[in-house]
């Protein structure tokens, strides 16, 4: 990772943490008696919405089933706003690398959503920025996405549906549409969890994305401890070594989370 790189991930990284030791070491306000509790009046205190930051590490950065690091590790964080309206924003950032002779050394994702219940389903909308700074403009890497999910819990099952469509995809390879379904399910009482996923990757122009449609899946098992979620999961695509001989292959892939702040 280049300079530029490790210092916009150590700023991200020094912000969420200056966040969590504000949140552990602020004071509690004694209320005179018969006043109601700070969580009591949360929802009224928190018009304007409520921010949280999200910091994560992972043994491989993994999208669709491709490695976006090389096979390496990655450090990814955000700081997200939502309101209780369903609107939501946020900018996401994680270390790539595509073994591109350092052309982009990490990933800036900026978007827009709205989430809502309708009809007994969880819907979600969003539009999403994808950017690569100090990759040559020649690459054209940057792109948008706008995305529709739906999602339901059935018994303890709690599943997802998404499309998401790109009008000009990474490497200018045309229109690009990635369908996904994926189910979790706790493990009784005992923090544990079980995830799975499927997904279609549909590439208007194969010969300039570098491979053509494909399939990638996932199957894991999750864990949460302390508000620390840990997530343990087989990767994989049905693309040959032929076809992708570098970060397509099947892998395990162990991230650990944390998420400080936000609408509890």
């Amino acid at each position: 990772m280049t300079l530029r790189g490790l210092v916009a991930v150590a700023a991200l990284t020094c912000f969420i943490s200056h966040a969590a030791m504000a949140q552990e070491t602020a004071s509690p306000v004694q209320l005179p008696a018969g006043e109601p509790k700070a969580e009591e009046t949360a929802e009224a205190a928190s018009p304007y919405g409520t921010f949280s930051a999200t910091l994560t590490g992972t043994t491989d950065y993994r999208d669709r089933g491709m490695s976006q690091t090389d096979e390496k590790p990655a450090i990814q964080g955000s700081i997200d706003w939502e309101h209780d309206s369903g609107i939501y924003a946020g900018v996401w950032a994680s270390n790539v690398d595509f073994n591109d002779s350092y052309e982009a050394t990490y990933e800036l994702d900026t978007y827009v959503g709205y989430a809502t219940e309708w009809a007994g389903f969880d819907w979600d909308v969003m539009a999403n920025a994808i950017f690569y700074p100090g990759a040559s403009d020649a690459l054209d890497y940057d792109l948008q996405e706008y995305t529709l999910a739906v999602g339901r819990s059935i018994d303890i099952v709690n599943t997802k549906a998404a499309v998401i469509y790109t009008p000009d995809n990474s490497g200018d390879s045309g229109t690009g549409v990635y369908g996904k379904f994926q189910a979790d399910a706790p493990i009784r009482d005992t923090g544990f969890g079980v995830t799975g996923s499927f997904g279609h990757q549909y590439i208007d122009d194969k010969a300039r994305f570098g491979v053509g449609s494909y399939n990638d899946w996932s199957l894991g098992a999750t864990y949460a401890w302390q508000g620390v979620d840990f997530a343990l999961q087989y990767i994989d695509t049905n693309l040959s070594k032929s076809q992708c001989p570098d970060g397509c292959s099947a892998t395990a892939v162990l991230t650990i989370s944390h998420k400080f702040g936000g609408a509890e």
